[in-house]
């Protein structure tokens, strides 16, 4: 466990001695909003070390760091050596190999290396496959991070077909809901990517059902269904539907203060679209006051600031100031909205 400070201060592990660390999102967003902003990591033996953000994830709240001269390249070996120990005790056919596949995968994957990822992914699948059959659960384990990575490198139609795959090997080999829903989450992304959101919404259903349902315990899992069900609806120009779930949400969100921003965010846009004025800024002064203390991504703060502007000149309260505030907003990111600044 390592101390981090990054505008605020939070906490990491060291993954192993080459440099790589994991950590939460929220303790280093602020380095994605200034230049200016660094890293720095403090072991346990007060030694402190400049710290380089590799990847970030803001909707599972996870990024990783390297700390060492030789950066990303570092990270690689100690999974490199891994594979290599494998090759070399079992050779490349046994299931050993495969782990060590999978390992050297997950590494290239955080790294934002899917190319090389993929295919070492469907090494390890056929290896499992071989040792214990298509329809096992060594196999089933694999085919999510084969799935999300064909959806990283654009293969939508191969990563359709191994979403679909992955979730009937896992419900026919009675896996647990939580993992039976990570691959129906995963089809659900894509069709939103896609600009399927209709086609998305039965996945997500699933989900929220395998999950628990809307009501009773919010976890990460569950939130995140819940909030891309909502994307869905809007973008099927259903947000009277999205709305109550939104906001219901929202209420229940205290645990999982990263996922916050993103529910906001589709909250306002359909209190707008319903032209709920004062619901909109509420959420809005709300969500700005908390990124404030959460040192939200400027992607978010663009897209808040945008939609306050949206909401003045739409509602007619003050459209000077509007669209200025749309201006601005729109100068720190490119938000989906409907209406462009102008």
């Amino acid at each position: 466990m390592v101390e981090i400070s990054a505008g605020g201060t939070g906490s990491g592990i060291v993954v192993d001695a080459s440099g790589l660390i994991v950590t939460n999102y929220h303790v280093v967003s602020s380095v994605l909003r200034s230049r200016n902003q660094k890293i720095t990591v403090r072991f346990g033996n007060g030694e402190t070390r400049t710290a380089k953000l590799t990847q970030s994830d803001q909707a599972n709240d996870l990024a990783v760091l390297t700390v060492n001269s030789q950066g990303e390249a570092a990270a690689r070996e100690p999974a490199r050596a891994a594979l290599d120990a494998a090759r070399q005790a079992f050779g490349e056919r046994h299931p050993s190999y495969a782990s060590a596949l999978q390992l050297q995968a997950h590494v290239l994957d955080a790294l934002g290396e899917s190319a090389q990822a993929e295919p070492m992914l469907r090494q390890a699948v056929a290896i499992n496959e071989a040792a214990y059959g298509p329809r096992s659960a060594a196999v089933a384990e694999l085919l999510l991070p084969v799935a999300n990575a064909e959806r990283n490198l654009g293969r939508f139609d191969q990563a359709r077909v191994t979403y679909q795959r992955s979730i009937t090997l896992g419900a026919e080999l009675g896996m647990s809901p939580t993992v039976q829903s990570l691959p129906v989450m995963g089809l659900a992304q894509l069709e939103i990517e896609l600009g399927n959101p209709a086609a998305a919404l039965p996945h997500l259903d699933r989900a929220i059902t395998l999950l628990g349902g809307v009501d009773g315990e919010v976890t990460t899992d569950k939130a995140l269904a819940i909030y891309l069900r909502g994307q869905a609806l809007r973008d099927s120009g259903r947000c009277a539907e999205a709305r109550p779930t939104l906001e219901a949400l929202l209420v229940r969100l205290e645990a999982l203060p990263h996922l916050r921003p993103y529910v906001w965010v589709v909250a306002a846009q359909c209190q707008i679209a319903a032209r709920s004025w004062d619901a909109a800024r509420a959420t809005l002064d709300q969500a700005q006051a908390a990124c404030a203390k959460m040192e939200c991504s400027a992607d978010t703060l663009g897209q808040f600031t945008f939609l306050r502007g949206r909401m003045l000149v739409e509602s007619g309260r003050d459209v000077a100031r509007g669209r200025a505030l749309a201006r601005e907003g729109y100068q720190l990111t490119a938000p989906a909205n409907e209406v462009e600044a102008k």
